[in-house]
């Protein structure tokens, strides 16, 4: 928790990723995984924070491994309020996912 928001924080203990990449990790269809990787988790995750009113943030050591906050505003239901839940799942929804075949 963080004043009036609350974060999720991820951290890993991978090969990291090189300073100048790091900026382009949230470049839809950009991974530093090859073919492991379909470049659309980070992405998604900032437009979904954003549009909850939140933000992410990343931060990556090469050899150490990365760290991924994501951090939202704290929701307080209100009468009649479908709860924060109801409506990420909306705002995750209300989007348009295409799939990309590889060949």
């Amino acid at each position: 928790e963080d004043g009036g928001r609350v974060c999720l924080v991820v951290k890993d203990d991978g090969r990291g990723i090189p300073e100048d990449k790091v900026e382009r990790v949230f470049d839809p269809f950009y991974t530093t995984k090859g073919s492991l990787g379909t470049g659309l988790g980070l992405p998604v995750v900032r437009d979904i924070a954003r549009s909850l009113g939140g933000e992410i943030m990343l931060s990556s050591v090469v050899d150490k491994g990365t760290t991924v906050t994501v951090a939202l505003p704290k929701f307080r239901a209100q009468t009649g309020s479908r709860g924060f839940l109801t409506d990420a799942f909306r705002v995750m929804t209300s989007r348009r996912i295409v799939r990309v075949a590889r060949g």
